[in-house]
C-alpha cells in the first residue's frame, strides 16, 4: 500500500513538466494538478493518514518539488524564448544582408551591362570608320598596281584580312552585349536566334514561349545568353536532331528550359573546362538564380536556367 517513503519518491513526479516549453501560467497549472493527483491518490488509499503528523513531511516536500520545477521550468522557457528570438533576429539579419548583397549584385551587373553596351557602341562605331577607310585604301591601291605583280598579292591579303578584322570586331561586339536585345527585345531577339540556328545547323527546334513574356534586364541577358550557350552544345555536342525550348514566368520565377534529343553525355563526367557553362552559372548566381543540367547517355539533355523575378527589379 501507499507509505510516506512511497509517497516522497512519487513527489518527483511533477518535474517531468518541466522540459516542457510552456507559459508560467500553464507549467503551473500543469504543476498543481500533477500534485493534487498525486495527494488525492495518497490519501484515496490510505484516508487514516490525512490526520496522521507524518504525512505533513511528504506533503510539504511535494509543495516544494512543485514550486521548485515551476522555477526552472520558467528559467527554462525563457532561455529556449530568448534563444529562439536571437534566432529569428538573425535569420532576418541575414534574409536583410542576402537581399542588400542581391540588389547589389543586381545593379553591378546592370553597371557591367552598360559598360558593354558602351564598349560596344564605341568598338562598331570607331573600328568600323578605321576598318572601312582601310579596305578603300586598298582598293584604290589595288587599282594602280599591276594585277598578278607580288604587289597586287600582298594587297589581296590585307583586304582579306580586313575582311577578317571586319568579321572579328562583329563577333566580339556581339559578344559584349547581343545587339539584337537592343534593336528587337527580347521575344523577338529569341526567335531570331533561333530562326538563324535553325538555317545554319539543320536543327528543327520547337519554341515555347508565353505570348507577352518580355524580360527585364538584366535577367533578358542572362536568359538569352543561356540560350545561346544551350543551343551552342546542342549543335557542337548532341548530335540531336531536334530541342524544345521553353520560356516562362513560372511560380515567381524566369525560367529557361532548353532540351534535346541527343546521345546525353555524364555530368559528373563533364571537365572543368565548360567555360561557357560556367560562366552561366556564375551570372544567373548573381541575381540569385541556378543552372541545372540533366543528362545521360543516350537520353538527351536539358539545360535549366531559373532567375527569381524580384532579383530583377525596375531600375
Amino acid at each position: 500500500g501507499a507509505d510516506p517513503a512511497w509517497f516522497l519518491g512519487a513527489c518527483a513526479v511533477p518535474l517531468a513538466i518541466l522540459p516542457l516549453v510552456v507559459p508560467l501560467r500553464v507549467r503551473a497549472l500543469l504543476t498543481a494538478a500533477v500534485a493534487l493527483a498525486l495527494a488525492a491518490g495518497y490519501v484515496a488509499v490510505q484516508p487514516a493518514m490525512l490526520g496522521e503528523p507524518g504525512v505533513l513531511g511528504p506533503m510539504l516536500t511535494l509543495v516544494t518539488v512543485g514550486a521548485t520545477g515551476v522555477l526552472l521550468g520558467e528559467h527554462y522557457y525563457r532561455l529556449v524564448r530568448s534563444h529562439h528570438r536571437q534566432r529569428v533576429h538573425m535569420q532576418a539579419l541575414i534574409a536583410d544582408g542576402t537581399r542588400r548583397l542581391r540588389q547589389l549584385l543586381t545593379e553591378v551587373e546592370r553597371a557591367e551591362q552598360a559598360e558593354r553596351r558602351r564598349i560596344g557602341r564605341e568598338l562598331h562605331d570607331e573600328l568600323a570608320q578605321v576598318l572601312t577607310a582601310l579596305k578603300l585604301e586598298v582598293e584604290l591601291a589595288t587599282y594602280k598596281v599591276e594585277p598578278g605583280t607580288a604587289t597586287a598579292a600582298s594587297l589581296g591579303r590585307i583586304d582579306a584580312l580586313s575582311d577578317q578584322l571586319v568579321e572579328a570586331k562583329q563577333r566580339l561586339v556581339h559578344a559584349l552585349r547581343p545587339a539584337t536585345l537592343d534593336e528587337l527585345g527580347f521575344g523577338r531577339a529569341v526567335e531570331r536566334h533561333v530562326a538563324d540556328v535553325t538555317a545554319r545547323s539543320g536543327l528543327t527546334i520547337e519554341l515555347d514561349r508565353a505570348a507577352g513574356v518580355e524580360l527585364p534586364e538584366p535577367a533578358a541577358t542572362t536568359i538569352y545568353r543561356g540560350l545561346q550557350e544551350a543551343l551552342t552544345n546542342t549543335i557542337r555536342h548532341a548530335c540531336a536532331t531536334t530541342a524544345r525550348i521553353r520560356i516562362a514566368v513560372d511560380d515567381g520565377a524566369y525560367l529557361l528550359e532548353v532540351r534535346d534529343d541527343g546521345i546525353g553525355f555524364d555530368p559528373d563526367a563533364v571537365g572543368a573546362g565548360h567555360f561557357g557553362l560556367l560562366g552561366l552559372r556564375e551570372r544567373a548566381a548573381i541575381l540569385g538564380g541556378t543552372v541545372a543540367v540533366v543528362s545521360a547517355p543516350g537520353r538527351g539533355t536539358q539545360v535549366t536556367v531559373r532567375l527569381p523575378a524580384d532579383a530583377t527589379p525596375p531600375a
